[in-house]
């Protein structure tokens, strides 16, 4: 798998001198995991060291990095969330990976998905609550309409520098469905999501639920209640792509963009929430429950920037976002067992798939 994402010195040095002519790398390692061509670079500019990370895309996903680019461009302007800063921008080349961007490499430690089991309870609940409010930060952006995937318009190829973005550059391209620029058909659209994880279960380890908690979905979609803001959304926010400090909890950094997209924000909550609280690793009775303790925390961080009257909107409708986020966690679990629950053995992935069984049969009785 690394051989796939490996880019020669050679190139790497170019790539780098398009960026920044005046710096020399002196060091440069391939991230161990991962889609794309991840180097983590130190160089030298000026007799003064630095580190820098570089992305580049690997295959047909290549608008995957040039919006992951500008979507932190508009993240780090916009918010104060702590992201790392966009160096420049490569979109397009003849004889290099393209487009691939470098930004400076932020301070912090990229937990294991299993080290959830080692914070502690204070540790967690600041990174659930800080994850609120970084949050609810995101959600207050005048994002794009309609629900899928977001993207960035690309206005002009860059070649090296860093891009100047604007909201108004934002769009939405088709996730699992169509997409629709008319806030009231998020139903329609999640249900074409619901559909799809549904689907895939069938094919899984716990194919033999699909029969069951296929109608319970549809009830729940059914019973359906509005309104359905779109909002720009992590989804994806967990400890494999924040950065923190494991004795504290506090993030430092906010890492990978690649993957988002434009929901209702009670959506994304729920998401993180599961994230937090109910992958693997969480529901692994080798980890206390601390799903209150991180709903709590959440809520009371996303307060902070939206107010307390938020309380009632992301209520609505959480019963199913939750539903879904555990069935797509053991559709990854069935799937891609090692990148999902890094370091288990066998035997660890049957007893998280034991008790997703458990957590299911709570919205079957």
């Amino acid at each position: 798998m690394n051989g796939e994402r490996e880019i020669p010195t050679k190139k790497l040095k170019q790539m780098a001198d398009l960026v920044d002519p005046a710096v020399t790398i002196r060091d440069a390692d391939l991230a161990s995991t991962g889609h794309q061509s991840v180097y983590h670079l130190d160089i030298e500019r000026e007799g003064r060291r630095q580190e820098w990370v570089l992305k580049a895309a690997r295959d047909e996903s290549s608008e995957d990095i040039a919006t992951e680019a500008r979507l932190l461009t508009i993240v780090s302007e916009w918010t104060s969330m702590p992201v790392p800063a966009v160096i420049g921008v490569v979109d397009a080349h003849e004889k290099l990976p393209t487009p691939y961007f470098v930004m400076e490499r932020t301070p912090g430690t990229n937990l294991p998905k299993r080290a959830i089991a080692e914070l502690s309870d204070d540790a967690l609940a600041r990174i659930a609550f800080e994850s609120g409010r970084y949050l609810a930060e995101l959600h207050a952006l005048d994002g794009p309409s309609g629900y899928g995937r977001v993207t960035v318009a690309v206005t002009s190829q860059h070649t090296g520098g860093r891009p100047s973005v604007s909201l108004d550059q934002l769009g939405v391209a088709v996730l699992q469905g169509a997409s629709s620029s008319d806030p009231r058909e998020w139903p329609a659209v999640f249900r074409t999501w619901c559909d799809d994880t549904l689907d895939r279960l069938a094919s899984t380890r716990f194919g033999d639920l699909r029969r069951e908690v296929g109608p319970v979905v549809d009830t729940l979609v059914d019973d359906f209640s509005g309104p359905y803001e779109s909002v720009i959304a992590r989804v994806d926010h967990g400890l494999n792509n924040i950065l923190v400090d494991p004795e504290t909890g506090r993030i430092t950094g906010v890492i990978d963009w690649a993957f988002t997209l434009s929901v209702p924000p009670a959506y994304d909550l729920a998401c993180l929430e599961a994230n937090l609280a109910m992958d693997p690793w969480s529901v692994h009775p080798s980890t206390p429950d601390r799903r209150e303790l991180v709903r709590e925390k959440l809520r009371e961080g996303y307060r902070l920037k939206q107010g307390a009257e938020i309380d009632e909107q992301l209520d609505r409708n959480h019963s199913v976002y939750m539903l879904i986020a555990i069935l797509r966690a053991m559709n990854h679990l069935d799937a891609m067992p090692e990148f999902v629950m890094d370091g288990a053995n066998e035997a660890d992935v049957d007893v998280a798939a034991k008790a997703y069984r458990r957590l299911v049969s709570t919205w079957l009785s």
